[in-house]
Parts: structure tokens; sequence; C-alpha cells
């Protein structure tokens, strides 16, 4: 909504993943939550580690809270490469499965503007790590997006 309505978007600190602090005040009356936790790493351990941590913590907290239903937000194909940040996304999926809390998984695809922003280099780096998976460009044009061969 525009700044003009008077709407302010509500902000509450939490601890997702270390001691879920404050997310139980901040479940309190919520029908639904959207969950797009993620990490920055390309890491299978700590991906795993990340999502198995954050969504114990969310999950317990929305059965707690009484909260009506979890939609999880992941990516299309990661069954078919399961390392790597998928990992972390495919154990958070297990979780969301095997929890209390009803819930949706929604498998989007990950849109990218070009096929480098799918390889990630640390500045200290000599080489890139690419994820082994299919990048499909997407390039903004007058319409919203249009893929480019």
């Amino acid at each position: 909504m525009p700044a003009s309505s008077g709407w302010r978007r509500p902000t509450r600190s939490v601890h997702l993943r270390e001691t879920g602090a404050g997310l139980d005040a901040a479940l309190a009356g919520v029908d639904a939550v959207i969950d797009v936790t993620s990490v920055r790493s390309i890491s299978a351990a700590r991906s795993v580690e990340f999502f198995a941590a954050a969504s114990a913590s969310l999950l317990s907290a929305e059965a707690r809270q009484r909260v009506g239903h979890h939609v999880a937000l992941s990516i299309v194909g990661i069954d078919a490469v399961p390392f790597g940040y998928y990992a972390g996304k495919i154990a958070q999926e297990r979780m969301v499965t095997d929890a209390v809390v009803p819930h949706s998984i929604l498998r989007a695809t990950k849109s990218t503007s070009s096929p480098a922003s799918c390889c990630r280099r640390p500045p200290s780096a000599r080489s890139r790590s690419c994820p082994p998976a299919w990048c499909v460009p997407l390039r903004r044009a007058r319409s919203p997006f249009v893929i480019r061969a």
C-alpha cells in the first residue's frame, strides 16, 4: 500500500534461528505465515543447518500460537539437484510437511537477469562456484519479462 494511505507495516524483532525469542508475540493472532526465509550460502551443511533451525523455531511457535496455515516458498526442480542451497530447501520442505500446522509448499521458478548471477564468488576467491542446474536468463523489456534465447 502507498505510504499516503496511512498504513504502516508492523515490524517485530525476532531471533528465528538462535532462540526463537519474539516469535510468539509476532505470531499472536496471525492466521497464516508466508515463509520466505533464506540463507546466503551454497554450502549444503550450512544451508541445511539454517533451514532446520529456522523452520523448527518458526513451526513450533506457529503451533503454540495456533496459526491456521503455513505457506513455504520453495524452488521448482530441487529434487533433481539435492545439494548445496537446495539441500537446505529440501530439509525445510520435509520439516513443513511433518509439522502439525496445516501447510502449503509453493515451488516457484527462480528468475535471474543473467547467467553470471547464478554463480557466486566471494571477493577473495579466484574461481566461481556454479550450481549444476539450468539458468534461464530473463531480460526486462517493455512488457514485464521476456525469455531471451
